[in-house]
C-alpha cells in the first residue's frame, strides 16, 4: 500500500541537489517528478512528468545518490523540477499501481517534456 507523498521538494538549474538528497527518505520508494507547466495527455493535462522506484531493499536517498542521480540529471538541468518521495517495503508494485492510475486518468505514462 502505497503511503501518501510528502511535501514537494525543489530541484533545477542553481539548486542544490544536495537539499534533495537530504530530503530523501532512508527507506525504499516511489517518487513523483512534476515540471512547472502542465503537459498536455490525450485525455487531459498534468504537470506530472515521471514517476519512478527504488529496489526493493535500496532506500530512496541511495537511489537518488547513484541511479537516479544519472537518470534525473539531463530533466533537473533544464528546467525546475519537483520532487517528492513515498516510502514503502513494495516499491515495484506501488510503482505499476501509480503508473497504471496515471494512464487510466490521462490516456499515457508520464514523460519528461520535449522542449
Amino acid at each position: 500500500m502505497i503511503r501518501p507523498f510528502g511535501r514537494w521538494y525543489p530541484a533545477g538549474p542553481g539548486l542544490p541537489w544536495a537539499s534533495v538528497l537530504n530530503a530523501a527518505p532512508s527507506a525504499p520508494g516511489v517518487l513523483q517528478v512534476r515540471v512547472e507547466a502542465l503537459l498536455d495527455y490525450p485525455k487531459g493535462r498534468s504537470a506530472m512528468c515521471l514517476y519512478e522506484r527504488t529496489l526493493p531493499d535500496e532506500a530512496l536517498s541511495g537511489y537518488l545518490a547513484n541511479r537516479g542521480a544519472e537518470s534525473l540529471r539531463e530533466l533537473r538541468e533544464s528546467r525546475p523540477i519537483w520532487i517528492r518521495f513515498a516510502p514503502t517495503s513494495t516499491p515495484e508494485a506501488d510503482f505499476q499501481t501509480l503508473l497504471t492510475r496515471f494512464v487510466e486518468r490521462f490516456g499515457r505514462q508520464p514523460s519528461f517534456p520535449s522542449d
